[in-house]
């Protein structure tokens, strides 16, 4: 069989490597001198076609399919199909563009894009017949068997069974095989090379590949342990393609592939494949090959013989001066030996070396005196063992087990030197023999005292840090917790004298203006009322900057961001100080630029108080002229500022003056008359200008007047976007609107002055009451008497307003109830908190008239008739006469003469309750006088009764 000596082949091809290049470049040669040739093969009308279409047509070169085609050293295809290729082209005289590819898959799918018009050694089946047209195969090669040498058997497809064979996946030859059903185990691989290999080690028994790659990739891999023992029945059969739609194309490659010589083929063949069975006596190469070799052989002995001359002349040279070396380096040895000793001396680091085999110990100087033992005597590893401190030798000796199992040796510990303690770290590596075990081992040793020494004194010094800091912290704690209790009082404190000082206000507010109501004041008394009314308004006006400014303190300020009618807040604010400018005869201007914005999202309590503070200071030092309030906006960036500036004819202020200005309880001079107040007002405009993101400046000469100037952040909104206004009027409510429902009224109060006022506002309209002293007794009430509404009172001894309106919601009927709060508090911020326990509104105190009966429309209905459109007709005062009174025991008329003399309201009505055991209509009526503080008509009365009547 032709593959049966391969293996001699590939040692010809190895031998005429360097002929075979020569004949490549003689073949290339020849190639270009035959060009011109070809085109006799072809008629006029096909070489007009080539020439019209040479320019368009691309080779499709596959580079991984050696040694048919790949790429060479400089990345240029070769190869025995491309050598073909080449060839065709020569006889056509034509020349195509190549273009590269990996795969013959990506060759395919360009032929399908028409940007491939040949492919060149490719296999007919079936498939491609759909898509290509082939010409004859220009090549066959037979599939062969090729096991290692150590096989000396012939193998053929039908005595593969039982074997296992590597094949390349794909391949048809694979395909074929597998089919037969022969018994063989296939060995599925992915290249020919793998299969090879596969066989070459052992993997497998045989590999099947085609004669030409096997003979490529024995020679060019070095594979020198595999022959060919059989050949498989399917052979390799390639072609050139070109798709269907290219048939004068086609015809023309035939043309050129039969013009192709026996000759030139068995160049290409000679070049890629080695010749079939070639004799040892007739093959004039390899005689030649031997010839050389034996030239060389005879060469190389002459120059064998001339060159061992020259050497045992430079032998017997060089041994002396190896000699010298030798004792130079023993000399070097020598001295880097003490340097070493010297090194591990002075850092403190010895080595040693033990030999398990031996069970010998081998210290340096430096080992020796770190355990203290005299050097250079012989030592065991129990002797070592014993300097160990009894209290480490158990770790020591499980590190040293745990590093015998593979594990590193590092580890410190302890040794005993006499009654001395010192610290040492070793290190070690073992070296482990061909089966595992370990033989040989090389460490160090460092004497780490003094670093423990350090260590520990570290140590303590941190301990004692840790508890100094410890200290401290508990310091800071206790600091930090007396500060939040002394903060927590302070809270605590406001809201208490928060509590305290509104209670009475509100009572002096609320009867000195129902007393303003009546129309049968004489001047002078209507003159009092109002200086009482005025200088509450004041107190109540010194208490919220107090109040105001210790929430700013403590940081308990909160905004309120919605939309509302700047434009109508800025009207009333003007309206508000109109008055007292014109009291001062000033004048008070509005300067409104026409880009100012009507509607605006901001705070509007806030900045109200800014603008009521900085107008109200101006008009407070100004003398004569006026007071100008400017309004406008200015861009900054993508940000829109509302700018204020109030500017006064004032006294001005002093540069001095205005580094204070905005201090708390600073108060500059003011003019004569005025009142002075807490001098909290600019620095509490000055924290909220602040709260709100926005800045505030003064500019002010002294005898010329200031300008205050106030930059804002602000969103412009529409009119849609505001809630609806309160459409109630401000005016005097007079009573009900005629067909108002008979609504019932809960006070829950435990304050006696606001239990009588807001009794009072209720029943001169018309409306029902019931009182109750603290929110135990108003839950009681709601459960029997089921009000409309009740005010609560947010803090009751027993149960407060919160705890009371959870427990009413809680109650059959309890959601439908209106709850509205009436606090004394100043923090806003807590109305989140009674809303979220179920009130629906809330009143603070000292609260106006309107406030309440605002709440009233709000949350009932309530529709009222006011002072423009009705006179108010003074419910009549009954007359008490002592006869009413005489009917009374004298004990209980003497107890009612001491109460109303102590002006105790408790006992009042606890002696009027006592009457209404007696007459009903005269404990009404002393009630009725009580509320009106008409104590003066009941002494009188009991003054007139004759003794004799008394019972």
């Amino acid at each position: 069989m032709k593959a049966d000596h391969l293996s001699i082949t590939i040692y010809h091809r190895y031998i005429l490597r360097h002929i075979r290049a020569v004949a490549s470049v003689l073949l290339s040669f020849w190639f270009i001198g035959t060009a011109c040739a070809g085109t006799d093969l072809l008629t006029g009308d096909e070489r007009g076609w080539l020439a019209t279409n040479q320019s368009r047509i691309v080779l499709g070169v596959e580079t991984g399919y050696a040694p048919f085609v790949f790429l060479d050293d400089q990345r240029q295809p070769t190869g025995l199909a491309h050598d073909y290729i080449r060839l065709v082209e020569a006889k056509i005289g034509a020349s195509f563009k190549e273009k590269q590819f990996s795969s013959l898959k990506d060759i395919f799918e360009q032929v399908h894009a028409g940007e491939v018009h040949v492919v060149n050694a490719v296999t007919k089946t079936p498939d491609r017949s759909q898509f290509l047209t082939f010409t004859e195969p220009f090549i066959s090669v037979p599939n062969v068997i090729l096991v290692r040498k150590d096989r000396s058997d012939q193998i053929s497809e039908k005595t593969l069974s039982g074997l296992t064979v590597s094949l390349v996946k794909s391949y048809a030859v694979t395909e074929n095989l597998t089919n037969k059903n022969l018994g063989f185990s296939p060995d599925l691989v992915a290249d020919d090379l793998t299969a090879l290999l596969n066989a070459s080690f052992g993997r497998s028994d045989a590999a099947i590949i085609d004669l030409a790659t096997a003979s490529y990739l024995i020679s060019s891999k070095g594979i020198t342990n595999l022959r060919v023992a059989g050949e498989a029945e399917l052979d390799i059969r390639l072609a050139i393609a070109t798709p269907v739609n290219e048939p004068v194309l086609n015809h023309i490659l035939q043309k050129g592939l039969a013009a192709i010589t026996e000759a030139e083929r068995k160049n290409i063949h000679d070049k890629w494949i080695s010749p079939s069975a070639p004799s040892i006596f007739t093959d004039w190469r390899l005689w030649l090959a031997v010839g050389i070799v034996l030239a060389s052989i005879l060469v190389v002995i002459a120059v064998i013989s001339i060159w061992n001359r020259t050497l045992r002349r430079q032998v017997l040279e060089r041994t002396a001066d190896l000699e010298k070396e030798r004792a130079n380096l023993e000399q070097r040895v020598k001295e880097r030996t003490a340097e070493l000793t010297r090194a591990q001396s002075v850092g403190q680091i010895g080595s040693w070396v033990l030999d398990m085999l031996g069970g010998e110990l081998k210290w340096s100087d430096e080992t020796y005196r770190i355990f203290g033992v005299e050097i250079g005597k012989p030592l065991s590893l129990d002797e070592f063992l014993a300097r160990v401190h009894p209290e480490d030798r158990g770790s020591v000796s499980t590190a040293w087990s745990q590093s015998l199992a593979g594990a590193p040796y590092d580890i410190e510990h302890r040794i005993l030197l006499g009654n001395e303690v010192r610290w040492v770290r070793e290190r070690a590596q073992i070296e482990f023999g061909v089966d595992g075990s370990p033989f040989l081992g090389i460490g160090t040793v460092q004497d780490i005292t003094e670093r423990k020494r350090a260590e520990e004194e570290l140590r303590r010094y941190k301990d004692h840090l840790e508890e100094e800091v410890q200290t401290r912290t508990t310091d800071l704690i206790l600091a930090r917790d007396a500060a939040e209790a002394a903060n927590k009082a302070k809270s605590v404190f406001l809201t208490s004298i928060n509590h305290e000082l509104r209670t009475p206000l509100n009572a002096i507010l609320g009867f000195s203006s129902l007393l303003r109501q009546d129309t049968q004041l004489r001047p002078e008394q209507r003159t009092n009322l109002d200086i009482i009314n005025r200088s509450g308004e004041h107190l109540l006006t010194l208490i919220n900057d107090v109040l105001e400014m210790a929430k700013i303190e403590a940081g308990k300020t909160k905004l309120h961001i919605a939309p509302f009618d700047c434009g109508a807040m800025v009207r009333d604010v003007a309206d508000m100080m109109h008055i007292r400018a014109h009291d001062k005869g000033l004048r008070l201007l509005i300067d409104q630029s026409s880009d100012f914005p009507r509607y605006i999202k901001a705070d509007e309590a806030r900045l109200r108080q800014v603008l009521i503070n900085l107008v109200g200071n101006a008009i407070k030092f100004t003398k004569q002229g006026g007071v100008t309030m400017r309004f406008g906006i200015r861009s900054h960036d993508v940000e829109h500022l509302l700018l204020i500036e109030i500017e006064d004819s004032g006294i001005g202020i002093s540069a001095e003056d205005q580094q204070h200005l905005f201090q708390p309880f600073i108060q500059m001079g003011a003019l004569p008359g005025d009142n002075k107040g807490t001098g909290l007002g600019l620095a509490i405009t000055k924290q909220f200008v602040q709260l709100m993101s926005g800045k505030i400046s003064v500019e002010s000469t002294p005898g010329k007047g200031s300008l205050f100037r106030v930059e804002l952040p602000f969103s412009k909104v529409d009119a849609s976007e505001l809630s609806k206004l309160d459409a109630s009027g401000q005016d005097e409510v007079a009573g009900l609107a005629p067909d108002q429902p008979a609504y019932r009224i809960l006070i829950v109060e435990d304050q006696l002055e606001n239990q009588l006022l807001l009794t009072q506002l209720m029943q001169r309209i018309g409306l029902e009451v019931k009182l109750a002293e603290d929110g135990k007794q108003g839950v009681a009430l709601f459960q029997s008497w089921h009000p409309h509404l009740i005010f609560m009172d947010r803090r009751m001894p027993l149960m407060d307003g919160i705890e009371a309106t959870k427990a009413i919601r809680l109650l059959p009927e309890g959601k439908e109830v209106k709850i509205v709060a009436v606090t004394a508090s100043a923090f806003m911020e807590q109305r989140d908190e009674m809303l979220v326990a179920g009130m629906d509104d809330f009143v603070r105190k000292p609260y106006r008239f309107n406030e309440i009966y605002d709440s009233l429309s709000r949350q009932l209905g309530v529709a009222f008739c006011y002072a423009e459109t009705q006179t108010v007709q003074a419910t009549p005062v009954g007359v008490l006469t002592a006869a009413m009174l005489a009917v009374l025991p004298q004990e209980l008329r003497d107890e009612l003469k001491l109460a109303l003399e102590s002006l105790r309201e408790d006992r009042i009505h606890a002696s009027i309750d006592k009457v209404a055991a007696y007459d009903v209509d005269l404990s009404q009526r002393l009630l009725q006088l009580v509320g009106d503080y008409n104590y003066p008509t009941i002494l009188e009365a009991l003054k007139e009764i004759p003794a004799e009547t008394a019972l």
